[in-house]
């Protein structure tokens, strides 16, 4: 093995092995030449001068052929104890300052060199000033003479690490006070790989400075929404561990609630996720999963999950259809509204099925969809015309169960009930009210109420026949199972006819009811006189035309004015025409009659009282 070794103020070359050639254009020596002698084995080329040993050409250790300055090599392919290489360039220093290898280029102030101490510190100095070193632990320094880390980087202003190909630089790492920074040029992108041999890519700066996790291409998708790109297909995701607040902020500023202008916030401690904008929590879901807007405390029931809107004036949910307004739910403090844009219907839907539709007209249709009552009453319309439809109104058991009509613009006084139809379950009656007062009641067992105080009547009966003795205008049956049958027993005909079963017509006649009883004077001369006629009616009158005998109502004025009556001549709408049409009270006349049967009686009686005397004389 052929070695060289400076030591100290000693330069010793040793050949052992094979010849050793140093070729050194200069040897300055301090002192006598001998003190650096012998150079066994070496050839040199050159001269030495006085104290100085001058080479010229190159010195060769181990070779007879040094192809540089100073060339040395080993033929025998052995190791030394510290390295194991093909030719080795041994300094020993025995003092306490350690040992350097200096190069220079004319003068001190280009030296460089490499220095070795006795701290076993390797050092690395360019114009003489330390540029990188490697300590004893093998933490390497650059720029720094406490490497903290395996390689340490110092700079007074931008330490950097810079990547070449060639002459080009790549891409670059540096730090500041402020900040660390890595650098790619020509527009490279920025990748982080894992898994060795099989590696993949797990993150990407691309260079638009979108960022990619699980992802190559983030440039890829929405401008708007690209700088963050994470996973391609399958289950992807991000994940934000705390044990307080989990949050995602959105901010247009640095200072201020600008920082935090919108934010998405789970709270663990409550296991409640937040909403906020304008810096402001507008909605949030509790742990239970009840929604909340506008709230921090939606409202909970057991087994429900809600929806609780709370404004300041009011809440409302809008909804549109092509940016235009379609209908709105919304409140104040004082209503709760379902709002229908103009021509847009409210459709309520059950079962699959359209059950109500309140139309932009305002009319309510249940169980159609289409208008089909008459103009004047179709303001609610239950039923499409098919099937059987009802409306129930439900009630306490002694209370009532009541359908009003008014006609009230002020929401006050009685003409909110003018007229209502009223059921009252304490006594099971139906109630019929006009004018606000009850007219006609039908009691529990069918017994029919009707009170007026019109003087055209309580109750009046008309029918679209003509007058007839075939066409009934009311029927009185008794022994019935229902409203539809029953024993004929008084019958009133459209031509005015009254017939019952007995022809038996009567008058309240108790004396308990009567007072200033007195016999009747004579009604001879009266009946007397009545004139009775043959007569009809006149066909406009709409009363049957065949010939009647009976007395003319203006005759018998004149002889018995009490037996005439005057009735109000009214138009359909009960209006008075100021007109009357008389009438007779036949009974009347009936019983005057039998008073002056009577009369002719006792004259009859006396008559053959008289007779029978004057055949007995």
């Amino acid at each position: 093995m052929a070695y060289g070794r400076i030591k100290a103020d000693t330069l010793v070359f040793d050949n052992s092995g094979s010849d050793v050639e140093l070729t050194i254009s200069t040897i300055a020596l301090a002192g006598s030449l001998s003190n650096y002698a012998p150079l066994a084995g070496a050839t040199f080329t050159g001269g030495i001068a006085g104290t100085t040993a001058n080479f010229t050409g190159n010195v060769g250790i181990g070779t007879t052929s040094p192809s540089a300055k100073v060339h040395i090599t080993n033929n025998s392919n052995s190791s030394t104890q510290y390295l194991n290489s093909d030719a080795d360039l041994l300094i020993n220093a025995n003092g306490t300052k350690g040992v350097s290898l200096k190069l220079t280029n004319g003068g001190s102030s280009t030296e460089s060199a490499i220095v070795f101490d006795q701290s076993a510190t390797l050092k690395f100095t360019a114009r003489e000033y330390e540029r990188m070193r490697i300590d004893s632990s093998g933490k390497v320094g650059i720029g720094t003479s406490s490497p903290g880390k395996l390689l340490s980087l110092q700079n007074s202003n931008t330490p950097a690490l810079g990547f070449y190909t060639g002459s080009t630089l790549r891409a670059e790492v540096n730090a500041t006070s402020a900040e660390t920074s890595i650098l790619s040029y020509a527009n490279s992108p920025i990748t982080l790989n894992v898994g060795g041999s099989a590696e993949s890519e797990a993150l990407r700066i691309d260079s638009s400075g979108n960022v990619g996790i699980g992802n190559t291409s983030p440039s890829s998708y929405n401008s708007d929404g690209r700088n963050l790109v994470v996973g391609t297909s399958g289950g992807q995701g991000i994940t934000i561990v705390s044990g307080g607040y989990g949050n995602l902020y959105f901010a247009n500023g640095t200072s201020g609630d600008a920082k935090y202008r919108g934010m998405v916030a789970y709270y663990h401690p409550d296991d409640a996720m937040q909403f906020r904008t304008a810096a402001t929590e507008r909605m949030r879901i509790d742990s239970s999963g009840n929604v909340g807007i506008g709230t921090t405390s939606p409202y909970s029931a057991s087994g429900y999950n809600s929806l609780t809107l709370d404004g300041s004036t009011g809440t409302q949910i809008r909804f549109r259809s092509n940016g235009a307004e379609k209908g709105l739910i919304y409140n104040t403090s004082t209503e709760f509204q379902i709002y229908g844009m103009a021509g847009i219907p409210l459709v309520f839907q059950a079962g699959g099925s359209e059950r109500m539709r309140l139309d932009s007209s305002g009319r309510l249709l249940v169980g159609s969809s289409v208008v089909q009552a008459h103009a004047n009453m179709d303001d609610l319309q239950l039923g499409d015309g098919s099937g059987n439809r009802g409306l129930t109104i439900s009630s306490g058991t002694s209370g009532f169960g009541t359908l009003a009509f008014g006609d009230s613009s002020d929401a006050s006084g009685n003409d909110r009930y003018s007229g209502s139809v009223e059921y009252y379950h304490a006594d099971n009656s139906m109630r019929f009210y006009a004018n606000i007062v009850e007219r006609m009641r039908i009691e529990a067992d069918g017994m029919m109420r009707v009170r007026g105080t019109a003087t055209s009547g309580a109750l009046n009966v008309f029918t679209g026949q003509s007058a007839a003795s075939n066409i009934n205008l009311i029927l009185g049956q008794h022994s019935s199972s229902s409203v539809t049958n029953g024993t004929l027993s008084f019958l009133v005909l459209s031509n005015g006819n009254v017939q019952n079963t007995n022809n038996s017509y009567g008058a309240i006649s108790d004396s308990k009811l009567k007072e200033n009883i007195v016999d009747a004077g004579s009604q001879w001369d009266d009946f007397k006189a009545v004139r009775f006629r043959k007569y009809n009616f006149k066909k406009e009158t709409g009363h049957e035309t065949f010939t009647q005998l009976g007395v003319i109502a203006q005759e018998l004025e004149l002889i018995s004015p009490g037996l005439v009556t005057n009735s109000p001549d009214l138009d359909e709408d009960g209006n008075d025409l100021e007109t009357t049409t008389k009438g007779i009270k036949y009974s009347i006349l009936t019983t005057k009659a039998l008073v002056a049967l009577q009369e002719a009686m006792e004259r009859i009686e006396t008559l053959e009282a008289e007779v029978k005397a004057l055949k007995a004389g």
